[in-house]
């Protein structure tokens, strides 16, 4: 898979685990004023989504480092470093 959609399914289920999380404060809300309850979901909503972000760079960084060492073990042919790389990968080490 491309790096493209894997950072499109990473983002997806990130998304899904923190509407939860907002949902749940939506739920403290409801017997607040519309104004207020504007102003705690917007709030409640950025900081997920500053956590998101932040998230996803981390795991953009980590991939990329990655793919880099993979890369430059693939150049110099030895076909163990590879291997135990992709173990690696695949471990999320």
């Amino acid at each position: 898979m491309s790096c493209t959609i894997l950072y499109l399914l990473l983002l997806l289920l990130l998304s899904c685990a923190y509407m939860s999380e907002v949902q749940q404060e939506e739920n403290e809300v409801q017997a607040e004023s519309p104004e207020q309850r504007g102003a705690v979901l917007i709030t409640a909503i950025y900081t997920e989504l500053t956590e998101l972000k932040s998230t996803v760079n981390s795991l953009k960084n980590k991939l990329e480092d990655n793919e880099k060492q993979l890369e430059q073990l693939r150049r110099n042919g030895n076909p163990l470093f590879v291997l135990i790389s992709l173990v690696k990968l695949a471990d999320g080490k």
